[in-house]
């Protein structure tokens, strides 16, 4: 099925990841290690059991001078989780969502493509709002710079991290992961469930808090997010210095123009190994050793957990560095599996590492320490 034509892939989200969908010949294909990141089983792309386990597991150019990726028909969802689906009950719910949402896609593409995130202004500055799972969800990037800040900073605050549990233990949200999720790549971000929102939103700003939660009522409520309806108190707008979202430079003649596409153009070719290295280690994975994010920050695995631990954020324990309290929500558990010959995979155990929020955490905090 591989052809060099120009194609076009939509990008659909999934309890807000994304899943890359190509329409091909009336054939709808997802990307498998899309897939395999939502159930959070990217070792089955390594080990080649996903495509094992999908009949209809081929390898696609969803882009033109993309290399080609794995991909399934939806139809084939439910065989590739129908053994992780067992693990535990949340696990279930995740793979019986996943099941139901390829599905429709099966059904109706277009109504499922149509559930797209409503971008608008809060004086000059763009906030994202989305629906997902009966829930709203808000770009935290997007509500922090309208006020120059950094949704981690408060995320990790000890009361905080006692709200989200209330929220859960209140049957708010049904779990921790589901209130924080981040996307990666150039249009991602923080995004955070509407009860979390409307707290962060009231730390930031009472009129944003306001602002905020009128947008929320009226996306549950209609579908849809009015887009003129923006607070200009503190954030007026300058009609005649608008620009762009981009911010892009407008070239006033031809020579200006060609030169402004030059400059692009080597700015690309700069930072074409920064995008590859970004790719492959940052963006396609869920976790990450400490090795790993002491190499990103050019230092020794052991500084960065002496640093961690003079940070509080490590602590030795019968010889082994564990995280305590609310700093553990910082990692997830990495578990082996092992698959015999009759393609019956068994888990073998596992071990704790760094999530995304984990590594951005680190590396922030190294930054601030050591940046200044």
């Amino acid at each position: 099925m591989n052809n060099s034509k120009q194609k076009k892939y939509d990008e659909v989200d999934f309890r807000n990841r994304t899943v890359r969908i190509l329409r091909e010949h009336g054939q709808v294909w997802l990307c498998l290690y899309d897939l395999c990141k939502i159930i959070k089983r990217p070792v089955m792309m390594e080990t080649k059991e996903a495509m094992d386990l999908c009949p209809s597991s081929t390898k696609i150019i969803f882009r033109a001078d993309d290399r080609p990726l794995w991909a399934i028909a939806p139809r084939d969802v439910r065989k590739l989780v129908h053994l992780v689906k067992k693990e535990n009950s949340q696990m279930k719910k995740l793979c019986n969502e996943l099941e139901a949402w390829a599905g429709r896609l099966a059904e109706n593409i277009e109504a499922v493509l149509q559930e797209a995130p409503v971008v608008f202004n809060y004086g000059d500055h763009p906030v994202t709002f989305k629906a997902a799972n009966g829930k709203t969800m808000v770009n935290a990037t997007n509500m922090a710079k309208c006020f120059g800040g950094n949704p981690a900073e408060w995320l990790h605050k000890a009361s905080t991290t006692r709200f989200r549990y209330s929220l859960v233990n209140e049957g708010k949200s049904a779990s921790l992961d589901e209130q924080v999720i981040t996307n990666r790549g150039t249009s991602g971000g923080t995004w955070i469930q509407e009860e979390l929102a409307i707290e962060y939103a009231r730390q930031l700003s009472d009129e944003f808090s306001i602002w905020c939660n009128e947008r929320i009522s009226e996306l549950m409520t209609r579908g849809s997010v009015s887009l003129h309806n923006t607070s200009t108190a503190h954030h007026p707008r300058n009609e005649q210095t608008d620009t762009p979202a981009e911010n892009f430079p407008v070239p006033k003649t031809f020579e200006e123009a060609l030169l402004l596409a030059a400059s692009q153009q080597k700015q690309l070719e700069e930072s074409r190994h920064k995008v590859e290295f970004y790719n492959r280690f940052i963006e396609d994975r869920d976790w990450f050793k400490t090795t790993t994010i002491a190499d990103e920050l050019q230092v020794t695995p052991s500084m960065l957990n002496r640093f961690l631990e003079d940070e509080g954020i490590i602590r030795k324990e019968s010889g082994q560095w564990v995280v305590p309290g609310f700093h553990s929500a910082l990692q997830c558990e990495v578990p082996y599996y092992w698959t015999n010959a009759k393609g019956k995979s068994y888990k073998m155990g596992g071990a704790r590492r760094w999530t995304q929020d984990g590594r951005e955490f680190i590396i922030e905090l190294w930054n601030r320490k050591h940046l200044k």
